[in-house]
């Protein structure tokens, strides 16, 4: 409905201009318009949805390789200069110059995971040039994170699913930003919030050393918040916030409002298991007291067993639902509209077809 109410105007306009021009709008013309307007529009509907839904989620593997091999040279130079752009006489000539290459080749720094994917390049090595920093930091085993787009419908219409009732508005300013990879594939996700969690360093390693080996066998993603909160409410409010996290989430939330003790422990997760999600819960908030190490020890326990992933394709009923926003879809509108109207005075004006009566 909403892409027939943006093409209804735009097309109107082609038709009144081929009933009252007066033959000054031809009908091959008119028929021109008319693609134009189709196609113009379509493709920018179209773009706006895959927009809207374009997503990434976080795969999780291990450095399997580190290479380094040679490319293409980086380092160019004018060189050759021979005149050009003379005219016919010879005269008045610039002068031009050929590329050259300060060496055939280039060093290539590289590392694989064991998703096949490419975790660090370095290129433009002149020949004999050390080996990077980085590159040498790199160790065999290493975990890593590599964020890939997918299409998310529950992202391109969450109230269908999520039914958000403003529970982010409660606990503004104290919810976290979905986490994000930094130094080409590590990231943080042991994430503490006004709680003083001892070696939070070193369980953020471990819980990556934990995805890397979980991350290709269960297509999960495992990130842990612990938060100074007594509201239970604050799961909602992160699910709304994070919207229901990515599809190979798994989400575990903590609340220690009063240290160590734990109040209250909730999941977000896509997982077809629910009964993974309650035992994480349960065994959790049955801990004397709260221990990041633990923690962990119970949710590799149990994802590893009982995690379940869902593909994105269980999601795609909703793709019927999805519309561009307001704000795009006036832009679409008003673009369509003065595109129509520019064609038609092209069209009054010019005979392009040259095929008026």
């Amino acid at each position: 409905m909403v892409l027939f109410c943006l093409l209804l105007v735009p097309l109107g306009l082609g038709l009144a201009g081929l009933l009252f021009s007066k033959g000054r709008v031809t009908v091959k013309e008119f028929l021109v318009h008319e693609a134009a307007m189709l196609f113009l529009i379509c493709i920018a509907y179209f773009l706006a949805l895959c927009n809207k839904t374009s997503d990434t989620e976080v795969w999780n593997g291990t450095v399997v390789s580190k290479d380094r091999g040679t490319g293409s040279c980086c380092h160019d130079y004018p060189c050759n200069p021979h005149p050009c752009g003379c005219d016919k006489d010879g005269n008045n000539c610039s002068t031009c110059y050929d590329t050259c290459y300060e060496h055939s080749w280039d060093q290539v720094w590289t590392a694989t995971s064991s998703n096949g994917e490419t975790v660090y390049r370095q290129t433009c090595g002149r020949p004999g040039a050390s080996d990077p920093d980085r590159w040498e930091a790199i160790r065999i085993g290493e975990p890593t994170a590599v964020e890939h787009r997918y299409t998310n419908y529950i992202k391109g219409n969450p109230d269908s699913i999520l039914r958000r009732q403003g529970a982010a508005e409660r606990f503004a300013g104290r919810l976290p930003s979905y986490p994000e990879v930094y130094d080409w594939y590590r990231i943080r996700r042991f994430i503490a919030i006004g709680v003083p969690v001892e070696g939070l360093g070193a369980l953020n390693e471990r819980l990556s050393e934990i995805n890397g080996r979980l991350g290709a066998m269960k297509k999960v993603n495992v990130v842990v918040v612990v938060v100074n909160e007594s509201d239970q409410r604050y799961v909602e409010a992160l699910r709304e916030t994070w919207l229901g996290g990515k599809i190979n989430d798994f989400v575990v939330v903590i609340g220690v409002p009063d240290p160590p003790a734990i109040a209250w422990a909730g999941v977000i997760s896509w997982t077809r298991n629910e009964d993974l999600k309650v035992q994480v819960r349960d065994e959790i908030v049955a801990l004397d007291a709260f221990d990041g190490s633990k923690v962990l020890d119970i949710v590799e326990q149990d994802v590893e067993r009982k995690f379940e992933h869902r593909p994105i394709s269980d999601f795609e009923y909703l793709k019927s639902t999805i519309e561009p926003s307001s704000t795009v879809t006036w832009i679409i509108g008003i673009l369509g509209v003065l595109i129509a109207l520019g064609l038609q005075i092209y069209f009054w004006i010019e005979d392009p077809f040259d095929d008026r009566w």
